[in-house]
């Protein structure tokens, strides 16, 4: 019985070391679920448009050529027709540095 309460407490101590270097560098597992689907989408996005990412809800009919990302309802284009007042259907909204995690170099 000795032996079994002290696995225990010993396995304990170890998962609480592995949290608190993990909280010591700076990583959670879970960083990408604080994320909107919309800035997961931006940081994909602005990373593959030469020049400007526009992200909007998926719809049926575009006069644009729009992505969908992944699995979900987000699409993404780099021409400017998919911006706001220039798209008939579905006007897509420009992606900001913050929204895409850019860093100034």
């Amino acid at each position: 019985m000795k032996f079994i309460s002290a696995f225990i407490a010993l396995l304990s101590l170890t998962v609480v070391a592995a949290k608190q270097r993990s909280l010591l560098r700076g990583t959670r597992r879970n960083d990408v679920d604080a994320v909107s689907p919309r800035e997961q989408t931006c940081r994909m996005c602005y990373r593959q448009c030469p020049v400007a990412c526009y992200v909007g809800t998926c719809g049926l009919n575009f006069g644009f050529e729009a992505k969908r990302y992944g699995a979900s309802n987000q699409c993404y284009s780099c021409e400017p027709a998919a911006g706001v007042g220039f798209a008939e259907t579905g006007d897509f909204l420009l992606c900001s540095a913050e929204e895409a995690a850019a860093t100034k170099a």
